[in-house]
């Protein structure tokens, strides 16, 4: 048995002997080979990124052997995936002798998917979508074989438009890059211009507002457009220089600066401190005080002429008198004060003018006999008052009364003779009495009047 060395010219040498002990020799030439070839394995290329393949590549086995060589290997091939991190491929040669060989398996990486890419912007948008201060996008991605090795990232402070779209990949640790994925986003960080304000109505009164009222704010906005305005009703307190402020808001959430309204404001209405009507003879002179008030109206009731009521004075006076009056109607009278704002208050009293004798009226008619009443308007300081009565130019009565009325008797003595009211047209007169009554001082006459007996 032949077992080596190896050679492509080995031979063996073997004898017979026979039967009688004598023996021949002969030489076999052959060729042995028990040794597989060396089989080597290799890729086509160098990794493409970071020991990745990203992309096809050939592998292919090479062997030698030294004494009967080589016959065949395993034939070249291309390696297009699946991707893994642990690919390999196996293979060998043979030699001529049939002796076979495989080295340890080729094991590579292999990747040749980009990343799944999304944008993702660093804070949500601050309003309405709209962004109003710097930003950053980042892209992120995720590879499940190679991992991601880096994505891109885009900061954004300006200028304002309403259509910002930058793009960004992700590349992963084969070298793979994804397709740009883009980001939209809205930008306004510029607030409102050309703020206002003004009044939903005009003032109530000379340039005051004596009732509540809004006033409103708007502005303008070039990109995002306004959002909303400040409105605000105001209804006090009184102050003749108030002011407001308010602002603009846009879409993107931008508030401009506060702009100011003033205005004068005033509800209280003036205060009366006392009304006194005065009546006298076809005339009343109406007296009030007021505090606040820089203007008066005088309303009387009835009116002037055939009217249910007049307007007899309208001023900044603190009285007035009326002398379209006539004696024995009952008038009532209104006085309206009005301050600067417009704000009103009213109070009324009435009176009736009458003559200073004024019972009975002059010229009335009493009947024989009768006991009359007369009464007069009191006189200041008057202790008493003498009541003369005459008849066809002649006294026929003489009384001092304390008060100022005095019921005629129906009997009286004067001048030594008995008197009572027969028919004929009288006369009286009175004059306030001042101090002791036996002193005998007197006024002026307070008046005379008439009445008729008959």
């Amino acid at each position: 048995m032949f077992a080596g060395p190896d050679g492509a010219n080995a031979s063996v040498h073997g004898t017979c002997t026979d039967k009688a002990g004598n023996s021949a020799g002969l030489d076999f030439g052959l060729q042995y080979d028990s040794t597989p070839p060396t089989v080597a394995v290799a890729a086509a290329r160098p990794a493409d990124h970071d020991g990745w393949y990203n992309r096809p590549v050939s592998i292919s086995w090479n062997g030698t052997d030294a004494t009967s060589g080589i016959d065949s290997c395993t034939a070249a091939l291309t390696y297009s995936g699946p991707d893994s991190s642990n690919a390999s491929s196996g293979g060998g040669c043979t030699d001529r002798a049939g002796n076979s060989a495989s080295p340890p398996a080729l094991s590579f990486r292999y990747d040749a998917t980009p990343p799944a890419v999304q944008p993702v912007a660093s804070r949500p948008p601050d309003s309405n979508g709209w962004y109003n201060h710097p930003l950053t996008v980042g892209w992120s991605g995720s590879d499940p074989v190679s991992g991601v090795a880096s994505c891109s990232s885009y900061s954004y402070s300006g200028p304002d438009t309403a259509a910002v779209q930058p793009s960004g990949t992700c590349t992963d640790k084969a070298g793979n890059s994804s397709v740009a994925v883009p980001f939209g986003f809205r930008f306004d960080a510029t607030p409102p211009t050309g703020i206002t304000a003004g009044p939903t109505r005009p003032p109530d009164h000379d340039g005051w507002y004596n009732r509540p009222f809004a006033v409103k704010w708007s502005g303008s906005d070039a990109l995002s457009g306004i959002a909303s305005c400040t409105t605000t009703t105001y209804g006090g307190p009184t102050n003749k220089a108030t002011a407001l402020s308010g602002s603009c808001t846009d879409q993107a959430g931008n508030a401009s600066g506060a702009v100011g309204y003033a205005f004068k404001y005033d509800s209280t209405p003036p205060s009366f401190d006392g009304l006194s009507l005065t009546s006298r003879d076809d005339a009343v002179t109406v007296r009030w005080r007021a505090s606040g008030a820089t203007a008066f109206k005088v309303t009387r009731k009835p009116g002037t002429g055939n009217a249910g009521s007049s307007v007899v004075y309208d001023g900044p006076a603190s009285s007035f008198t009326d002398r379209k009056v006539d004696n024995y109607v009952r008038y009532t009278y209104v006085v309206t004060a009005e301050d600067g704002a417009g704000n009103e208050l009213a109070r009324s009293a009435a009176a009736m003018p009458m003559p200073v004798l004024f019972a009975p009226r002059p010229g009335a008619r009493v009947s024989p006999g009768s006991s009359p009443l007369l009464a007069w308007r009191p006189a200041r300081d008057a202790r008493y008052y003498n009541v003369q009565l005459w008849l066809d130019g002649h006294t026929v009565g003489s009384w001092w009364p304390t008060r100022s009325h005095l019921k005629l008797p129906a009997r009286w003595r004067f001048g030594r003779s008995a008197r009572t009211l027969e028919a004929g047209s009288y006369t009286w007169y009175v004059w306030p009495g001042r101090g002791a009554r036996r002193l005998g001082k007197y006024g002026r006459l307070l008046g005379k009047s008439t009445f008729v007996v008959g």
